[in-house]
Formats: structure tokens, C-alpha cells, sequence
């Protein structure tokens, strides 16, 4: 890491080497747990937090970043990775592991790609706790304490070592504020002595303010005057009382806890009836639909067969009138062909009854041409006749065809000399 990028960046930021931010620090995690989580107060607390720890890397202190910067004040074998975005980025377009806290915080504070204007700086541990304890936005740190939204538990073989190390951060808090920001030594009362209080999640315990000193009765024994047990005697009486503000603060988390599952218990409730109600609609106006789809499809079959025994009715009615059209024209013709024969042989006849003999061979000739025209004339309206007959005969056929491609084979077949 580039030492002027990093002091550059510090600058930026109003941070300055100091071996000594640790304590200033620990107070700062204090009051952003006090903090609501949308509050400039808390923006405020998280921005100097982390700009303390960025004073701790300027100056070298490894030691207070690896202890701080863990997912479990219990286990400071720990792994820090730098993850950069650029604009728009959903995934990172940098990943790094660090061993060392100082290059991971210098990393994260002064990132030598300008168009990595985003980053994060997650600590890990091997049991596979995640914590994402700072972040950056262009020239912006912050600082965010472990809860359920910023640490996890990549791992899922130990669900209760997430909680655990949840719980030893809500005691160290507690300890942070109880000793005015000093680190308490939890060789002497640590974290093991105080894992029998019930976990709450969702609740950090707020400063215990301590209550004044018990004024002394005229009957009380007498002040004991060495000097190590009465500090001895003042810690543990601090240490009763953050255990006693712990306590209350637990309490209260486990009624909230309460609240909130017996509201949630409710919303589930209000839920399913509304499923309930809504599956319940569903299903009426399915059928209320399924129903007008039936009568629509009946009408519609009902309006196609009228539809169609009406066209068949008028079609078999017209081919009717043009057979008896077509048969009147044929009598008509006949009559007239019988007409004319009958008059030519009245004329022979009577040319006959006259006498004239010699008449009598051509009369034979002209009755014979006149046979051989009346049968030529019959013959040409016969033909006639029989092409009108076939193409009377072709008309009904392709009627019929029709008729059948139209409707339907269930249907009942229709007399087209109704």
C-alpha cells in the first residue's frame, strides 16, 4: 500500500495517526449502539469510529485492530478481505485477503484504483463467522457493529456460533461502557462467567449509568484501608453493576422479543384469512366463469345450426323451382314440336285428299324429309333436355357435398323436400 495514498486519504477524512484511538473508538461503538440505525447521530458515531480505526493503521497498531476488528471477541485468528466495486458493479471487480489489519484497513481507506469507488472490508474467521465491519462510498467511511444484518455464519455446521459471538460483542459493549471505553481483563470475570444469561439477538445493551455510592450508617464497620483490596472491591462492584445493566437490558429484549413474535403470530394469521378469502373468490368467479362459458358455447351451436338448416332449407327450395322450371320449358317444347308435326301431315293429308297423284311421290319425299327434321329437332332438344337434367343433376350433387361439409355429422340429417 502506498503510504502518501493512505495519508492522503486520511486527510480526506480528518484522521490522524494515533496509537492511542482504541479507547476513543470503543466509545464511539458505544454510542452507535444507542443510536437509532437512521439517525445522523448514528451516521456520525459510524463515521468516526471508522476513522478512528483508520488512525489505528496509520499508526502501526496491529494489535487493537486484530482485537477490534474481529466477528468473535472470543477468536482473533482472524482473516481480513478487501472487496471493490466500480460503478454499477453488483459483484465485486477486486478481492483480497489480508493476514494483517493494517494493510486491510490501509487497503480499504486508500484503494489504488480510482474506479473502484466502493469497497468493503470483511473479517473471517475459520469457523466460517463473516462480519462486514466498515465500508466505503467514494471518500466516505463507516463503521457497522456485528447483528443479524451485517455478520453470518458461512459455514451452517455451528448455528449457535453466530449467536454466541452476537452475544460476546453485547458484553463487550456492555464492559466498553461500564469501564468508560477502557478494556476490562476478561481473564479475571470474562465472557464465559457471563454466557448463562439468555441470548436476545435483537437487543445491545445500553450505558448503565452507576448509581451513587450507599452513604455509610454510624453503625457500619469501618473502611477497610488497604489500597488493593479497595480496588479490588470498586471493580468488582463496576462489574456487578454492568452485569445488573446487562441483565435489565436482556430482559427488556426478551419482552420486545416477545411483542414482536406474538405481532408476527397475529400477521400470520391476518394473512392465511386473507388467502383464505381471496382463494375463496377465486373460486367463485371460476365457476361463475366456467358457466358463461358453457351458455356462450351452447348459443353459439345453436345460432351455427339455424345458420345452417336455413341455408339448406332455401338451397333445396331454389334447386325445386328451377327442376319444375326446367321440366315446364321441356313440356313446352314437346307441345310445340307435336303442334308442327300435326299441322304438316293435316297439310299432306289434305294435299293427298285433293287427287293429285302425281303429287304423290314428292308429298311421300317431302313427309319423309319433314320425319327426318321433326326426328333431327327431336333429337337436338332430347339432347338439350338431357344436358339440362345433367347439369340439374351436377347442382344437386355439389349441394349435397356442401351440405355435408358444413354440418356437423351428430347433427340430424335435414329433407330437402320439406
Amino acid at each position: 500500500m502506498n503510504t502518501q495514498e493512505l495519508q492522503e486519504s486520511a486527510r480526506r477524512i480528518g484522521a490522524e495517526a494515533d496509537p492511542r484511538a482504541a479507547r476513543p473508538f470503543r466509545l464511539a461503538a458505544v454510542r452507535l449502539s444507542e443510536e437509532a440505525a437512521d439517525s445522523d447521530a448514528h451516521r456520525t458515531a459510524a463515521t468516526e469510529a471508522a476513522s478512528l480505526l483508520v488512525g489505528l493503521a496509520l499508526a502501526g497498531a496491529a494489535d487493537d485492530l486484530q482485537h477490534l476488528l474481529t466477528p468473535d471477541p472470543a477468536d482473533d485468528h482472524v482473516i481480513w478481505t478487501v472487496a471493490c466495486y466500480q460503478i454499477g458493479d453488483l459483484t465485486p471487480s477486486a478481492i483480497r485477503d489480508f493476514p494483517d489489519p493494517v494493510e486491510a484497513v490501509a487497503t480499504l481507506a486508500a484503494c489504488p484504483e480510482e474506479a473502484h469507488v466502493a469497497a468493503e472490508l470483511v473479517a473471517s474467521t475459520a469457523q466460517g463467522l463473516r462480519w462486514t465491519a466498515m465500508l466505503r462510498t467514494n471518500d466516505l467511511l463507516s463503521f457497522q457493529l456485528p447483528g443479524t444484518e451485517t455478520a453470518s455464519d458461512a459455514s451452517r455446521e455451528h448455528p449457535g456460533d453466530l449467536a454466541a459471538a452476537l452475544r460476546r460483542w453485547r458484553e463487550r459493549l456492555a464492559d466498553w461502557s461500564a469501564h468508560n471505553g477502557h478494556e476490562r481483563d476478561t481473564d479475571v470475570v470474562g465472557f464465559a462467567q457471563l454466557s448463562a444469561i439468555d441470548d436476545v439477538p435483537e437487543v445491545l445493551p445500553s450505558i448503565v449509568t452507576p448509581p451513587p455510592a450507599p452513604v455509610r450508617q454510624s453503625g457500619a464497620a469501618p473502611a477497610v484501608t488497604s489500597v488493593a483490596f479497595n480496588e479490588r472491591f470498586s471493580a468488582l462492584e463496576q462489574r456487578l453493576i454492568g452485569l445488573e445493566g446487562s441483565i435489565s437490558a436482556l430482559a427488556a429484549g426478551i419482552e420486545s422479543f416477545a411483542q414482536a413474535s406474538q405481532r408476527r403470530d397475529d400477521a400470520v394469521t391476518q394473512i392465511e384469512q386473507a388467502i383464505d378469502a381471496r382463494f375463496r373468490a377465486l373460486a367463485s368467479f371460476v365457476h361463475s366463469a366456467l358457466a358463461d362459458l358453457g351458455q356462450s358455447v351452447g348459443d353459439r351451436v345453436d345460432t351455427v345450426e339455424r345458420r345452417v338448416t336455413t341455408t339448406v332449407r332455401e338451397s333445396a327450395k331454389d334447386t325445386e323451382g328451377r327442376l319444375r322450371e326446367v321440366s315446364g320449358r321441356v313440356s313446352t317444347a314437346r307441345r310445340g314440336i307435336e303442334d308442327a308435326v300435326r299441322e304438316e301431315v293435316a297439310t299432306v293429308l289434305m294435299g293427298m285428299r285433293a287427287g293429285l297423284s302425281p303429287l304423290t311421290n314428292e308429298v311421300v319425299h317431302r313427309v319423309a324429309e319433314m320425319e327426318r327434321d321433326v326426328e333431327n329437332r327431336l333429337a337436338e332438344r332430347v339432347a338439350e333436355l338431357n344436358e339440362n337434367v345433367a347439369a340439374v343433376s351436377e347442382t344437386v350433387a355439389s349441394l349435397r357435398q356442401d351440405l355435408g361439409s358444413e354440418v356437423d355429422p351428430a347433427a340430424p340429417a335435414v329433407d330437402v323436400r320439406d
